[in-house]
């Protein structure tokens, strides 16, 4: 599953890393671990969920946009609690009925799909990114690995042509 970890055929599948400075990358992961927390970015590649997580912020009078939900986890806490911060941003935004209990599945960038029982500190040791140290996980709808993973590839032939 390495292959998946970072591109497929070259191309970055993450949108928040894709759109999202270095800097601000590390800006993220800088304000998170200094509160003692865990840094994580919920992000997907279905069109539907990705408007949703595009959010417009301003830091020093700079227009910043985040392709992704950025979150700020206690070590103890688990997937069940990145579904709940899921369902708010859903919520507020109006689409809540896109979420339907167990329609949607929260995956690792390399390739796993995980139960709502994984603690957030294991998978940060197991699947963290090596290069901006941030925990990076996608919803989907899928629901085998399989397809998981087609899911990603046709979004990035879809970037392709």
């Amino acid at each position: 599953m390495d292959l998946l970890r970072s591109s497929i055929l070259g191309k970055e599948f993450i949108n928040y890393r894709r759109y999202t400075t270095e800097r601000e990358r590390k800006r993220f992961y800088l304000n998170t671990t200094n509160i003692k927390k865990i840094p994580v970015i919920v992000d997907t590649v279905d069109k539907e969920l990705t408007d949703i997580f595009r959010k417009k912020k301003f830091i020093n009078r700079e227009r910043i946009i985040t392709y992704g939900l950025e979150l700020q986890m206690n070590e103890d806490m688990n997937i069940n609690d990145i579904i709940k911060e899921i369902k708010i941003e859903l919520i507020k935004s109006n689409n809540e009925h896109i979420f339907v209990e167990n329609d949607i599945k929260i995956g690792t960038e390399d390739g796993y799909i995980l139960c709502k029982n994984d603690i957030i500190k294991d998978l940060y040791q197991r699947h963290t990114n090596k290069d901006d140290k941030i925990l990076y996980l996608l919803i989907t709808k899928e629901k085998s690995m399989y397809n998981y993973i087609m899911s990603i590839i046709r979004s990035i032939i879809g970037y392709i042509y």
